[in-house]
């Protein structure tokens, strides 16, 4: 998995995220100062397999879209 770049906004560092709801498992990537972040992604969504290779394609995924620079 690719390393995270820091904020385009304010600099900061970035993390990945997860939270369980209504049984459900999102991930996203979130700036820790001023909380920007990408659109989540829902394992369930993308397969309803909820194994740990498709967990990593949507931490992969949510990486790919914080990174990605205009």
């Amino acid at each position: 998995m690719e390393e995270l770049k820091k904020c385009p906004f304010c600099g900061e560092e970035a993390k990945i995220k997860g939270r369980v709801k209504d049984g459900d498992y999102a991930i996203w990537c979130e700036c820790k100062g001023c909380g920007a972040k990408t659109a989540s992604y829902w394992p369930s969504i993308e397969s309803e397999d909820h194994s740990l290779e498709n967990i990593e394609m949507c931490k992969n995924r949510a990486v790919e879209k914080w990174n990605c620079r205009v």
